[in-house]
């Protein structure tokens, strides 16, 4: 889906804000996007106003880690611990593949291509577990990207506490 920004320098402050508010306008754009949305606009004017038009410009133009803060996420730390001490392999957090971020990304030596780890923290109390996993899963296609080689691994929280197979 291509969704164009219209606005430019030279707009009346108050049109641009008006955009910048309709956030139904962005979310339906946004949310019919099935695997892919292409945003064309202004990037230095949307920069400046903020929102949700500067959150999808960091997603698309963000190469290195993210900006949220990993230091408080024990999970996320423990993942990382786990992937990063395994032999001939580095870990990196906050990475993203295909456009889609993944908790750890896992380059081995000898691996062509390397290993998108995703953390399944279980559904939420209360929450349909079923959905829960229909969408870990497709996360884990949206990564994959359509390959046949490509397999995302979803590591489920759990594992980082047991330490039989360690």
């Amino acid at each position: 889906m291509v969704f164009s920004l219209v606005a430019g320098e030279g707009m009346h402050d108050s049109a641009i804000g008006w955009v910048h508010r309709q956030l139904n306008l962005w979310n339906v754009a946004i949310t019919r996007a099935r695997s892919h949305l292409i945003v064309v606009g202004d990037m230095n004017l949307w920069r400046k106003w903020g929102g949700v038009a500067t959150e999808l410009l960091n997603a698309a133009t963000t190469t290195g880690p993210r900006i949220e803060d990993h230091a408080g996420d024990d999970l996320l730390q423990r993942l990382y611990q786990v992937m990063s001490t395994q032999p001939g392999t580095t870990a990196a957090l906050g990475e993203s593949v295909h456009g889609h971020p993944v908790d750890v990304l896992v380059r081995a030596q000898d691996a062509a291509r390397p290993q998108a780890v995703l953390l399944d923290r279980g559904p939420d109390e209360g929450a349909d577990e079923a959905r829960h996993l229909r969408l870990m899963l497709h996360r884990r296609r949206l990564v994959d990207c359509g390959e046949e080689s490509a397999h995302a691994l979803r590591y489920p929280a759990w594992r980082l506490y047991d330490t039989s197979t360690r």
